[in-house]
């Protein structure tokens, strides 16, 4: 009864059948794992207490066509859909249906009511394994209750499991007299639309005509301290103002541009990332075109001259899984065959910095990381490689296209290449998709 007292803390009758039902629907009746606390009582499935033992056990119910259950699949295999018994596992333990020697309609209907009994007999002794399980779960008492009146409209008899145990305990049972029903003529009465607080509306109306009263009298002056406590809790609940960093990477700006104070919000309580495979099999494919392109990354400040002397592992000392492995695979084809397969970058990995000043009015230093740069006759073309999903609507790509914009205002504060020189391209390697500015 705990995770019933858990959902309903009244705990009326009414309300513990209305769990009961909904807990038998859902089959809710599995052991609890922790041991029982005192006073309390478990209600469970057999099914669920088999392995497990109490004190004392109570079966309820134990009548015919529930324990033993009414028989729903005695046709066995000649039911709609179901699996002939030859093609099963378990066909050894199955009734057989000995259709074959039957030589006239009349043999074959017999067989077949043989066949159906067999069945009826064989879902009997299942019920019979469980009742031993039901009955053995006790160590000291054991309480078997069989009463014929449940709400039906006939009467149950006992089960035969109980005639049984009764006799070879010589106990004798009461008389086989049902008596009369004690739901006939039993109504409960009902308004529409149904009260929800029911009984209950008096003392909820008082508690609120009290809230009332309450609030339309002046409000009590705090102490010193309830103040203090007040001014801190109204502290902690006033979002700090933020603001973006001084450095951003060019890949987070257009965060800044679409909604500034998420971006700063969310700066202010970074998450970890989650590793995902297509981030690391991007990562792969960027190594790989820079090594094929034999073109040694740019250095972006002193500092980075300085100490970022180790080029760390290549492709060839990374160790690759195999989907990994076929999904880069299918980036290097795709980038081969694209119009940057057969041309020679003049520069790869080249990471430049660069003063601008944002929509907040400050000065930020944006870093650029420039996948690869081509010489195309006297025009410039700064190529970002994608290896994720290419943008589906129109504000996705005009995000997309921020990143490039910088990528081109740096371009053209490092080396002085007028800005209508520079072209710039996004490439969707997986898609085979190019998008340019």
């Amino acid at each position: 009864m705990h995770a019933f007292l858990a959902a309903d803390e009244r705990g009326t009758l009414a309300s513990l059948l209305a769990w009961l039902d909904h807990a038998e629907k859902l089959d809710e009746f599995a052991p609890r794992t922790e041991p029982p606390e005192d006073d309390v009582v478990q209600l469970l499935t057999i099914h669920g207490s088999k392995g497990l033992e109490w004190d004392a056990v109570a079966v309820v119910r134990m009548v015919e066509d529930e324990l033993p259950t009414a028989p729903r699949d005695s046709k066995g295999w000649l039911a709609f859909g179901v699996l002939p018994s030859a093609f099963r596992g378990d066909a050894d333990w199955l009734p057989v249906l000995d259709w074959e020697a039957a030589e006239t309609q009349q043999e074959l209907m017999a067989a077949i009511q043989d066949f159906v009994t067999q069945n009826r007999d064989r879902a009997c002794e299942e019920d019979r394994r469980l009742a031993y399980v039901a009955v053995t779960r006790a160590r000291d008492r054991l309480l078997l209750s069989a009463s014929p009146w449940a709400g039906g409209k006939s009467p149950r008899r006992p089960s035969r499991f109980l005639v049984e145990m009764a006799e070879a305990l010589r106990i004798a049972l009461p008389e086989d007299d049902p008596g009369e029903n004690p739901f006939d003529g039993q109504r409960r009465m009902l308004e529409w639309p149904l009260d929800p607080l029911g009984a209950r509306r008096g003392t909820v109306e008082a508690a609120a005509a009290a809230v009332r009263a309450a609030a339309e009298r002046p409000p009590v002056e705090p102490d010193r301290d309830l103040a203090l406590l007040l001014a801190e809790r109204a502290a902690l609940r006033t979002a700090a103002v933020g603001t973006a960093p001084t450095r951003i990477p060019a890949s987070q700006f257009k965060d800044f541009v679409a909604d500034y104070d998420d971006a700063v919000a969310r700066r202010a309580r970074p998450l970890p990332e989650r590793p995902y495979r297509q981030t690391r099999v991007g990562t792969l494919f960027h190594t790989w075109v820079e090594e094929r392109s034999g073109v040694g990354p740019g250095h972006a400040s002193l500092d980075d001259a300085l100490w970022d002397d180790d080029p760390g592992p290549g492709l060839d000392q990374v160790s690759v899984g195999e989907d990994d492995a076929a999904a880069l695979e299918r980036l290097q084809r795709t980038f081969e065959a694209s119009e940057w397969g057969p041309l020679q970058p003049i520069e790869v990995e080249t990471e430049i910095d660069f003063r601008h000043t944002g929509l907040d009015g400050r000065e930020h230093v944006v870093i650029c990381k420039l996948d690869a740069v081509y010489a195309r006759g006297d025009r410039f073309e700064i190529v970002d490689w994608k290896t994720g999903r290419s943008p589906r609507t129109a504000a996705e790509r005009a995000e997309r296209l921020v990143q490039l914009d910088l990528y081109r205002q740096a371009y053209n504060q490092r080396h002085g290449v007028a800005l209508d020189r520079i072209d710039v391209a996004l490439f969707y390697v997986a898609e085979g998709l190019v998008i340019r500015a």
